[in-house]
């Protein structure tokens, strides 16, 4: 019975930092694609990047 809990206990961790790392790439990928945007609307503008 202890030994369940404790398989269920590591898997909600597992689950809960999976979806942290998640979180974690899907902003990293908005940001990096928000960053080449601004990029390429500085670069059309004729400001220096």
């Amino acid at each position: 019975m202890e030994v369940t809990g404790l398989k269920a206990r590591q898997e909600a961790v597992f689950d809960r930092k999976r979806l942290t790392t998640g979180t974690v790439v899907a902003v990293a990928r908005l940001i990096k694609k928000r960053r080449k945007v601004m990029n390429m609307v500085l670069h059309v503008s004729g400001n220096p990047v």
